[in-house]
């Protein structure tokens, strides 16, 4: 499994300040863009993560600064996906400009809770098949975002485990059963591991 670089995640999130609207440049001092994000780990664990370390400096950046040209409202699950569903529908009654949801479970609950509001999807391992986005191509509805995970990668994990290991024939899968990532990730061990023996 792979997870979505820091330069990717940045990119999504300023291009996700903006996503409901064509805001010309001259424009952008006059609205102050609501972002809301919305996580099912800890807040500690969370605002440590290397996405969001390097999120607000790349903005500076990019010439947006927090308050002056968006504010971030955080919402955290600590580590329970339970509490996503009403999380999210707390952070619509807000009304944001776009909501950025880390991981399956949190691009989930956002998707129940507004079909309007933009979501950016970060983390999330295949968009298309939970349901979230209609295929790659053409997503539609109000989500977009990055899928962390594909067969290639898979194969490509393998290939460095048999580098490793050349004498490999079996490979043990560890995952979180909660997560609904873990049957999609062992799908895609599965699927990469045939053609490599």
């Amino acid at each position: 499994m792979t997870i979505c670089s820091s330069r990717h995640f940045i990119l999504l999130c300023a291009a996700a300040a903006f996503a409901s609207s064509r805001l010309a440049f001259a424009q952008r001092a006059s609205k102050v863009w609501r972002i809301a994000y919305l996580s099912s780990r800890d807040a500690a664990k969370s605002l440590e993560n290397d996405y969001l370390a390097a999120w607000l400096p790349r903005m500076r950046e990019l010439g947006y600064v927090e308050g002056r040209d968006f504010t971030v409202t955080w919402h955290f699950g600590g580590g329970s996906d339970e509490r996503l569903a009403a999380l999210a529908r707390e952070i619509v009654k807000a009304k944001p400009d776009v909501i950025v949801a880390l991981g399956t479970p949190a691009a989930r609950a956002s998707q129940a809770a507004t079909r309007t509001i933009p979501i950016v999807i970060a983390g999330v391992a295949d968009p298309v098949a939970f349901g979230l986005v209609a295929s790659f191509a053409k997503p539609g509805g109000n989500i977009t975002g990055p899928s962390i995970m594909a067969t290639d990668v898979a194969i490509k994990h393998l290939e460095l485990l048999r580098a490793v290991v050349p004498a490999m024939t079996r490979v043990a899968v560890i995952f979180n059963p909660k997560n609904p990532i873990g049957p999609v990730a062992l799908q895609q061990v599965h699927a990469a591991a045939e053609p490599v023996g």
